[in-house]
């Protein structure tokens, strides 16, 4: 059992290292679809509003 927390531990480093980078752009992009859905719901008109501004700053990543 040893080993394997051995391995457990080394593998967790790696991994968030190199999550850091993607993670930045796919938090980004993840963060921008939720709002849009809220307000559609709740505001049909700010629907075609939202969609465009968050469609160009995604884009140009």
């Amino acid at each position: 059992p040893h080993h394997r927390r051995h391995l457990v531990v080394t593998t967790p480093p790696p991994f968030p290292t190199a999550r850091p980078k993607p993670a930045t752009p796919a938090c980004a992009a993840q963060r921008a679809t939720p709002p849009p859905p809220s307000p559609r719901h709740h505001h049909p008109t700010t629907s075609p509003h939202h969609p465009p501004p968050l469609f160009p700053m995604a884009r140009p990543k």
